[in-house]
């Protein structure tokens, strides 16, 4: 237990490769963790800023277009 002479066994080169892709592989995890996050925050904040638009009056009925077809709806304008 106690080697206070003895030298630190030497890593292998197949141990040291291991070690590489690991490293690899955790930061392209981080990479792709923090892709999500930005995505996250991106969506709470389009989120928000749809909150906090001012609400129509909800006995205004607006008209359901989407039955009829684009070239009749521009005609409308």
């Amino acid at each position: 237990m106690d080697r206070r002479g003895a030298s630190a066994p030497t890593a292998d080169s197949d141990s040291k490769a291991r070690l590489e892709r690991i490293e690899q592989a955790v930061d392209a995890i981080a990479v792709e963790v923090e892709r999500v996050s930005e995505g996250q925050r991106f969506t709470t904040k389009v989120l928000n800023d749809l909150r906090a638009l001012p609400q129509g009056d909800p006995s205004v009925a607006i008209p359901d277009r989407s039955a009829v077809p684009l070239s009749r709806a521009r005609e409308a304008r």
